[in-house]
């Protein structure tokens, strides 16, 4: 089994999201193609990319987290600008706001990415989960498979903690997939909840590059695509 996984940085993050713990869980081959601020056409291409660089078949597992709505993605000069929301990012200009941006346009494009990728995946006939980052219209698909509001456990960060996106795993994902999360993966997210715990507390203006270099030190074989 392959597991690749899509979405913004509620899946790719500095500590352990809920697609690093299965991974742990199910000890597989692990292709993390999220990226922090990244919209949902940009996780639509980016399931392409995948594709076209691993060759998806039956055996694979694909998860999809879909990311906020007012997003905007970029592909420019081999990178992906991932700039958040759009209204409050200050990348674009209010004028580009102006004529390029409104809410119809938002809704449209975000069902066509997601409607149109849950039907590019299934063609491969690929174990797909969907899930939802923010609540959506009830006929998208995974739409009852909203992750819940974050308690803001960590200081200076909204992100969901460890133990929530684990939580999300063993009461969503794996219910939903027809999986158990074992005991060790279990033990391995309250261990690695206390090191962030610890970090984020003895170091509260920390930056987050010096943040993911003091995790990492505890996270040997993290992987993602970024």
């Amino acid at each position: 089994m392959r597991l690749f996984t899509f979405g913004c940085s509620y899946t790719e993050y500095a500590w352990p999201t809920w697609s690093d713990i299965i991974a742990k869980d199910l000890d597989c081959e692990n292709h993390n193609y999220a990226k922090a601020g990244m919209g949902n056409q940009g996780i639509a291409c980016r399931t392409i990319e995948a594709n076209e660089k691993h060759k998806f078949n039956k055996d694979d597992l694909v998860c999809i987290l879909w990311s906020s709505w007012q997003r905007v993605d970029l592909l420019k000069e081999g990178h992906w600008v991932t700039e958040g929301n759009i209204l409050n990012s200050d990348y674009y200009s209010d004028e580009y706001l102006s004529n390029h941006w409104s809410e119809e346009n938002d809704i449209i494009r975000n069902k066509t990415a997601i409607l149109q990728t849950n039907a590019y995946l299934k063609s491969f006939g690929v174990d797909l989960f969907q899930g939802h980052k923010d609540k959506v219209d009830k006929n998208l698909p995974g739409a009852e498979n909203v992750f819940p509001a974050t308690k803001n456990v960590y200081v200076n960060d909204s992100h969901p903690s460890v133990l929530e996106h684990m939580r999300y795993v063993e009461k969503t994902i794996y219910p939903y997939l027809g999986y158990k999360l074992k005991q060790t993966t279990k033990d391995w997210c309250y261990q690695m909840e206390t090191i962030v715990q610890q970090i984020k507390g003895e170091n509260p203006r920390i930056d987050q590059l010096q943040l993911e270099d003091l995790i990492l030190e505890h996270w040997p074989g993290r992987v993602s695509y970024v």
